[in-house]
């Protein structure tokens, strides 16, 4: 039964993702999903149940050559959980197929999870930026998570994510301070070409998991130190950081900062430009 909620929370991807094993448990423990014991830590458990989906069959683990290994659904499989969701949420409507190639201007969609609203945007490269605005949709009070993804993006395989081809993404200032974000826990951006993030992000009190990976963020807001539940801060590969926030060792309960490519020594992929680490940081201790 504790697997459950974990395998369900893959429907919510495109067929044919390919799942990064360290993302998608550290999601898992984003939703509250993993419940470990004393003697086990919450991702140790996130291991263990990926490990038992591909001796179920319901994981393929493919092998990334040098990278390590990433997993997929079979469409089967992934079509078996979408169905288990509509019929857990007794739902009417089956979970909405996002276009291959989307508009410049979107409104949020998604689809109804686990008393949660998900969002993923499933893009090929844009020329014009996407503008990211809040319609007004029902049940929007309860988005959990926002996931803005390239068509064919895998974090075992971030070198495909310099040949050019990405999202150019631009958020509406006060996006964060919609009350449909109050309870958003998991905004993964990965992969777009974002330059800055809007101020109000300071106002995702509960968010756990912040995905800026390959990014073209400069700076974090000041406001980032202000997400004391955040777990996860991902900025592997943003090639143009130069610094992180003087007051990062605020961040009590951050368990997972990435800023930098590990188990693979390739000149050709970009890493932040830190000229030194703030003394704060010494306060994280998670």
């Amino acid at each position: 039964a504790e697997i459950k909620p974990c395998f369900l929370y893959c429907a919510l991807f495109p067929r044919g993702h390919m799942f990064d094993k360290e993302n998608i448990v550290r999601m898992w423990v984003a939703h509250g999903y993993l419940q470990a014991t004393h003697s086990d830590r919450m991702e140790s458990l996130g291991h263990k149940y990926i490990s038992e989906l591909v001796a179920r069959s319901f994981f393929q683990q493919q092998h990334a050559g040098g990278l390590g290994y990433y997993f997929t659904m079979h469409d089967l499989i992934h079509d078996l959980a979408k169905s288990l969701v509509i019929r857990d949420q007794n739902q009417e409507q089956e979970l909405q197929d996002l276009p291959s190639i989307i508009s410049p201007r979107v409104d949020i969609i998604g689809s109804k999870y686990d008393r949660h609203f998900s969002a993923f945007l499933w893009a090929k490269a844009l020329e014009t930026p996407l503008i990211v605005r809040s319609s007004r949709g029902r049940n929007q009070e309860s988005l959990r998570s926002l996931l803005l993804c390239l068509e064919g993006r895998n974090d075992d395989f971030l070198q495909v994510n310099f040949t050019g081809n990405s999202i150019m993404l631009h958020f509406e200032r006060d996006f964060f301070t919609k009350p449909h974000m109050r309870f958003l826990r998991v905004l993964e951006l990965g992969s777009c070409r974002l330059s800055e993030l809007p101020h109000s992000v300071g106002n995702l009190k509960q968010l756990r998991y912040l995905g800026l990976s390959c990014t073209d963020v400069v700076r974090l807001p000041q406001a980032v130190c202000s997400l004391h539940n955040l777990q996860t801060l991902d900025l592997r590969c943003c090639r143009f950081l130069v610094e992180l926030p003087k007051d990062i060792g605020q961040l009590q309960n951050l368990r997972h900062l990435d800023y930098n490519v590990l188990g693979r020594n390739d000149s050709t992929i970009p890493v932040c430009k830190f000229k030194s680490l703030p003394e704060g940081i010494g306060k994280l201790t998670k």
